[in-house]
């Protein structure tokens, strides 16, 4: 399955069952991760997903991304509704 079909998938709410393509996809997805440590600079950003996620932005967060490549793009997603 190709990025651009997954992320289509992903993006049309439907559900994942367990050894399809998608969940294949995203197993190795998961696999592939790539765990990094950063700071978001952007202070609006921060302050929207701060208020998005019910955050108390006295604390700091950690969340888990993908690392992928889509339009010859590399970029990270991540799953908020796992925190």
């Amino acid at each position: 399955m190709t990025t651009a079909k997954f992320l289509e998938y992903m993006n049309s709410g439907r559900q994942v069952t367990a050894e399809s393509g998608v969940h294949k996809t995203m197993h190795r997805l998961s696999q592939e991760a790539i765990r990094i440590t950063m700071e978001i600079t952007c202070k609006i950003f921060a302050e929207r997903l701060y208020e998005m996620m019910g955050w108390d932005p006295v604390y700091r967060y950690r969340l888990q991304g993908v690392k992928i490549r889509y339009n010859n793009e590399q970029m990270y997603l991540f799953d908020l509704n796992a925190h």
